[in-house]
This record gives structure tokens, C-alpha cells and sequence, in this order.
């Protein structure tokens, strides 16, 4: 259990209500709601007059695709977790719930803990990393079926298909969205009872062979289907040159003997000159995106195959997005301050402040029935002075002969805590100060 979950515990106990003051919550709002004001408008602009066209088509297919595909209201979701946690990520993928043959295209959100790249990669898109892990957990078994259909047989028969791994450890920090309320624990509160699984799929860069046709005329490059078509294509390119020149060989001899007899003839026309070393086989390995999928417990894998959108996306299928990204060599328990989001600069400001009203109000309400100042045995009822020493309009009696019992004056509230107050206030206003757009006049924040 967190520190902060022990200490609320120990004022609950106590019977002393903590006070939460969120100061956070309004910054992210304003960050969001600026994010969905000022959203990209994607345009293309065409190198040259003669492009223009083209230009205004690419632009129409940009906003049709955004547009189909639910990109903006995905990315600004991304955002929000993004400055909230430290990270968050998009993932694309083809609906082919109302056509089988062409899918639209989707974009589904994942959070920070579910995506783990290869810890050597320092580019922000991941195209220098080996390998990506992108976990599911807690997914349905009839879910992974409809993933992959033809190992239904093998899905069924997993009995636990859980990692048994905890991955918001020591080794990277992922902020909770929202304080937890009272009595939550890390869970949901919601247990699923169905048959659940972990689904763990694996993003790899595999080396494989490949054939290019390379032309020395044109300087292109063509890849070949395999390395059989791209030397069958060569040879026959070759020989076409060859029975072009004995074809014509052919022609010109018989033209020839025409003449010798008198005939009047046409002379054939001599093919073009063709350069029999045109083409080139080039072999040459390609670095494809495979996936690799499984569930633990499994005997064999889910699939490790190309993966479905490559060629045509040639990098991970995954689009991150980092509210605070660093490449520095930190290791160990500093790990996470390489990812950091908006909450992770302010959190302690948030708990100081947090803190300071709670001991405020206790210390308030402390002083309130600071007690009575009587002999041994004055009361009538000292259970009445106990519970009612302090309700306005209490009449409490006392024993005839007794000195009349005194009230203790109010202790004074702490300066120490006032100050602490007033400073955490002040700290407040430059905040909001900084954070007004620019030739707005200072007043109540809206």
C-alpha cells in the first residue's frame, strides 16, 4: 500500500475527513480544451503550378481518411492521457464488421502500460527499436477467437492464461488518471468472472531475402515476386535481344539474295541497340514487420507471420505520444523520469497543499472545544458536558457548592500554518497568471 493510501487511512480512522482540493484537474481541462480548439488541418501543397490538382486531391483524401477513421476524436483521448500519465499511444487496425474485403481503417487508444518498446531505442517512433510489445490484459477468450479463428481449439483449452507479471513496478512509472476514493483499491471493483487471458503480441524486424530487377537505363528499381522471376525476367530480356538480331540476320540475308536475282526488295530495318547487361539482379535482405502473438500457456503461438499491414506500412502500427520524452541514459529506479507527464511536476505541490488545508481545518475545529476547568466532581452530568460542551443554547448543571467551572480560553491557530496557507495561495495566482492566454485582463478565472 502507497504511503498516501496509509496515511488517509490513519485520518479516517481518526475520524478526520482528509481534504482534497484538486488544482490540477483545471489545467488539464484547459490543455484539453485548447488541443480540440486548435486541431491539425491537414493540407497538401504541390511542389509546382502543374501539381495543383494533384494537391487539392491528396488534401480531400487526407480529411476523408481522418475523417473515417475518427483520427481527431482519438488523438485528443490520446492527448489527455498523454499530459496526464506521461504517455500514451494509438494503434491502427482494419474494421471488416461491415465489409469483408476492405476494412476501414480505426484507431484504438492504448495506455502507457500496455505498450513496452525495446529499451534501445531513442527514436520518438520507435523506428530504430527491434522489437514492440504490445500487451492486452484481461481480454475474453471469445475476443481472441474472433482475432484469430483458427486456433479456437487451442484458445479454449487454456486454463490460465495469465503472465502473472505486474509491469507498473519500480522500473517504469505510470500516473493514475484520478485520486482513488475511499475504500477503492488498484483494481476496477468490477471482476470480470468470465474466461480471461492475457494476450501478448510481439512487433519484430525480421531479415528476409528479397530480389530487385535493377534497370541502368532508367535507374529504377523493381522488386521481383522471388528470386526465380527476377532471373527468368533477365534471361528472357536477353534472349529477346539475341532472336531479335538472328530474326534479323534472317531478313537481311533473304533481301539480299531477292537482289542478286533482279528482284526489286525493301531493305529490313536493323532492331534498336539494346545493351544485353540492362537489368541487374539485386539481392538484398529487407528488414519486414512480423507478429508474433501468443497466450501464456499455449503450446504454440497465435500466429508469427508477416504482419497484416505490411508492405503497405512499412513501421510499427503503433503512434506514440509523450508529454515529456527523454533519451538520457538513466537505468534503474531513475528509469521513469525519462517519460514524465504534466501531473508528475506538480503532484507534491498538489499533496502540500492537500495537507496544509487538512491540518488547517483540523486544528480549526481543534480549538473549537478546547475544554472546561473544574473541580473533581462539579458536574451533574459530565457525559452532557462531554457531547454538548460546545452546542449553542446547552444548559449544564452543576453540583450546589461547587465553584462554578471555568471554559479554556481558545488556543491561537498556528501562524506557521497560516503562513503555509497564504504562500500556497499565492503560488495559485501565479499560476493561474501564467497559464492566462496573452492580452487577456486579469479578473476571475472562467
Amino acid at each position: 500500500m502507497s504511503s498516501g493510501a496509509t496515511r488517509i487511512r490513519l485520518l479516517e480512522k481518526a475520524k478526520i475527513k482528509p481534504a482534497t482540493d484538486n488544482q490540477i484537474a483545471p489545467n488539464l481541462y484547459l490543455l484539453t480544451g485548447l488541443e480540440r480548439q486548435n486541431r491539425t488541418d491537414f493540407k497538401a501543397f504541390p511542389e509546382g503550378e502543374e501539381d495543383g490538382l494533384k494537391a487539392e486531391i491528396a488534401s480531400y483524401l487526407f480529411k476523408k481518411s481522418i475523417e473515417t477513421s475518427g483520427y481527431g476524436d482519438k488523438s485528443s483521448e490520446q492527448f489527455k492521457d498523454g499530459i496526464t500519465c506521461g504517455e500514451s499511444h494509438l494503434e491502427l487496425y482494419l474494421d471488416n464488421d461491415e465489409n469483408l474485403l476492405n476494412g476501414k481503417p480505426r484507431w484504438k487508444k492504448l495506455d502507457g502500460c500496455q505498450v513496452f518498446p525495446d529499451p534501445a531505442s531513442r527514436e520518438y517512433d520507435f523506428s530504430d527499436a527491434r522489437y514492440l510489445y504490445k500487451v492486452t490484459r484481461d481480454i475474453d477468450k471469445e475476443d481472441v477467437i474472433a482475432l484469430y479463428p483458427e486456433k479456437e481449439e487451442d484458445i479454449r483449452e487454456v486454463s490460465d492464461g495469465k503472465l502473472g507479471v505486474e509491469y507498473d513496478g519500480a522500473e517504469r512509472h505510470i500516473q493514475k488518471r484520478d485520486y482513488p476514493t475511499s475504500g477503492s483499491s488498484s483494481g476496477s471493483g468490477n471482476d470480470y468472472e468470465g474466461e480471461c487471458v492475457d494476450l501478448v503480441e510481439r512487433y519484430y524486424k525480421k531479415a528476409c531475402p528479397r530480389s530487385f530487377i535493377g534497370d541502368r537505363k532508367t535507374g529504377s528499381i523493381t522488386e521481383a515476386e522471388s528470386k526465380e522471376k527476377a532471373d527468368k525476367f533477365i534471361s528472357d530480356y536477353k534472349a529477346s535481344i539475341v532472336d531479335s538480331q538472328f530474326k534479323y540476320q534472317a531478313a537481311l540475308q533473304e533481301a539480299q539474295m531477292l537482289a542478286s536475282i533482279g528482284q526489286p526488295v525493301q531493305e529490313p530495318m536493323a532492331p534498336p541497340a539494346e545493351d544485353t547487361d540492362r537489368y541487374i539482379h539485386i539481392k538484398k535482405n529487407v528488414q519486414e514487420i512480423w507478429l508474433f502473438a501468443f497466450i501464456p500457456g499455449m503450446n504454440e503461438p497465435l500466429a508469427n507471420e508477416r504482419a497484416w499491414f505490411y508492405p503497405k506500412w512499412k513501421s510499427y502500427p503503433i503512434i506514440p505520444f509523450y508529454a515529456r520524452f527523454s533519451t538520457a541514459p538513466l537505468t534503474g529506479d531513475d528509469r521513469h523520469l525519462l517519460v514524465q507527464g504534466l501531473v508528475h511536476g506538480v503532484k507534491n505541490a498538489q499533496d502540500r497543499h492537500n495537507k496544509a488545508t487538512t491540518l488547517m481545518i483540523r486544528h480549526l475545529n481543534s480549538s473549537v472545544n478546547s475544554g472546561w476547568l473544574s473541580e473533581q466532581g462539579t458536574w451533574v452530568n459530565e457525559d452532557e458536558v462531554r457531547n454538548f460542551g460546545t452546542v449553542p443554547g446547552v444548559s449544564l448543571e452543576y453540583k450546589a457548592g461547587k465553584q462554578p467551572p471555568q471554559r479554556i480560553s481558545p488556543a491561537p491557530l498556528s501562524s506557521a500554518h497560516a503562513d503555509q496557507q497564504r504562500r500556497l495561495g499565492e503560488d495559485e495566482d501565479v499560476s493561474r497568471y501564467q497559464r492566462r492566454p496573452p492580452g487577456r485582463p486579469a479578473g476571475r478565472e472562467r
